[in-house]
């Protein structure tokens, strides 16, 4: 099992490298035995690199927004969680400019006001967590886990979520420490 897994993640690491648009990839000394152990799955974790001539970030930093957490590139798109002071209409008109001057596609996913609470929706900052501990601290925090006094008890989660106390708290820790600890 793991050796066909470990083929594919080599086979995406040879395609990255083969684009013209990559200029280096960096393979990081991963937590492997870590990921391995929670999903039983091997895993690489990688930097790469790449002809931001082709990226939506100058633009972006031009018209005012601020980049607050790691860019996450998908397929043909890019992900950026950014801020910027400015009223719904002035990013509206500032993300029509960019549109214009890269020919991109922008769609807003989110808009968060400053004094807006925040507990019950996802992540809006991305943190290196594994997909499991992104799934379990966004439920807990739709479960309202976070508010004070709290709507739900861990038991509660565990039971609706599916898994065992140990296992929940498991990912919920880890994904709490790198939050608290980026």
């Amino acid at each position: 099992m793991f050796d066909t897994e470990s083929n594919e993640i080599e086979a995406f690491i040879d395609a990255v490298r083969r684009s013209e648009f990559t200029e280096t990839v960096t393979i990081l000394p991963s937590q492997q035995l870590e990921y391995e152990s929670l999903f039983g799955v091997p895993s690489t974790d990688i930097i790469v690199d790449y002809d931001t001539g082709h990226s939506v970030g100058d633009a972006l930093i031009s018209e005012g927004f601020i980049n607050h957490s790691p860019v996450h590139v998908q397929e043909t798109g890019e992900r950026w969680p950014v801020f910027i002071r400015e009223d719904r209409e002035e990013m509206s008109a500032r993300l029509d400019r960019i549109r214009e001057r890269v020919d991109a596609e922008i769609d807003v996913n989110q808009i968060i006001s400053g004094d807006q609470h925040l507990s019950h929706e996802p992540l809006p900052i991305q943190y290196n967590l594994s997909p499991k501990q992104k799934e379990v601290i966004n439920f807990a925090r739709q479960q309202g886990y976070y508010e004070w006094p709290r709507d739900t008890t861990v038991r509660e989660m565990c039971a609706e979520f599916g898994v065992s106390k140990t296992t929940f708290l498991e990912h919920l820790r880890k994904a709490e420490s790198k939050i608290m600890d980026p």
